[in-house]
């Protein structure tokens, strides 16, 4: 697994100086990880594997104030989408999710869908927008099969919950070339589309399902509870009971990529 540390965090100076802040004022905050304490501690490594961090309103005076021109930091953070003309936080009081490319550098932002201190879900948002890139890149090189979900967020309930081989949808909800791209990289031969149920969510499979077959790439459905919490068992019943999609042969029965607690970073309980 993948430590990120923010000496190591390169690409723009607004984006990579937001993923340090945020996360830095995560880690200061006991009251956002008491909320995270999802199997009786808190995630320390669901935070470090992804850079988590908190917006908390503090980001524009902490990048501006101690820059030689802070006007040009607030235009660009106000052009990355980070945050309003008026200086708020677009993701105000929710979990980030740093986006990384393949040479590690910080190329999007997700959040605004987990309020940290209330457990709360609202929809997600993905600053800047129209950014080709693939949500955890890593997750694509574990196995011949990846699950893709809807957001983010559901991405970190499952791999916290042990099923690591997993991404995430881009903007609006699509299966972009870049994933494919990715995919094709990787040897992905199978995807598990792991998204809520309803008729949008239907829609938004059978898209996918549809891009992936075009690619040669087999597609399958699963639907998942969004109130889930990471820890719950049903997961990996759900992800068992997924169906084939476009004339897909039944799926195959694989191992569980399952984290080795014991073989990750050693850190201290926050």
């Amino acid at each position: 697994m993948s430590n990120f540390h923010i000496e190591r965090l390169t690409g723009s100076g607004a984006l990579a100086g937001s993923v340090a802040h945020f996360h830095a004022r995560l880690e200061a905050s006991p009251n956002a990880l008491q909320h995270m304490k999802w199997r009786g501690k808190v995630a320390v490594q669901l935070i470090d594997h992804f850079h988590l961090g908190l917006s908390d309103g503090t980001l524009l005076e902490a990048l501006a104030g101690r820059a030689s021109d802070p006007r040009a930091v607030r235009n660009e953070l106000m052009q990355i989408g980070v945050i309003r003309s008026n200086g708020d936080e677009r993701f105000a009081g929710t979990l980030v999710v740093p986006v990384f490319d393949a040479s590690r550098q910080v190329v999007q932002l997700r959040g605004g869908e987990y309020h940290v201190t209330t457990g709360r879900n609202t929809n997600e948002r993905i600053f800047p927008r129209g950014v080709e890139n693939v949500f955890h890149l890593e997750g694509l090189e574990l196995s011949e099969e990846v699950i893709v979900t809807s957001t983010a967020m559901d991405s970190l309930r499952l791999w916290y919950a042990g099923h690591v081989n997993v991404s995430a949808l881009g903007e609006d909800l699509a299966l972009t070339e870049a994933h494919l791209a990715a995919m094709k990289r990787a040897g992905t031969k199978r995807v598990v589309l792991a998204l809520s149920a309803g008729a949008n969510a239907d829609a938004i499979a059978i898209a996918a399902a549809g891009r992936l077959d075009g690619a040669g790439i087999q597609a399958y459905r699963a639907t998942i509870g969004r109130r889930f919490m990471p820890t719950s068992r049903r997961w990996g019943e759900l992800l068992r009971a997924a169906t084939p999609m476009l004339g897909a042969p039944a799926r195959p029965e694989l191992p569980r990529i399952d984290l080795d607690w014991s073989r990750l970073p050693k850190k201290e309980s926050r």
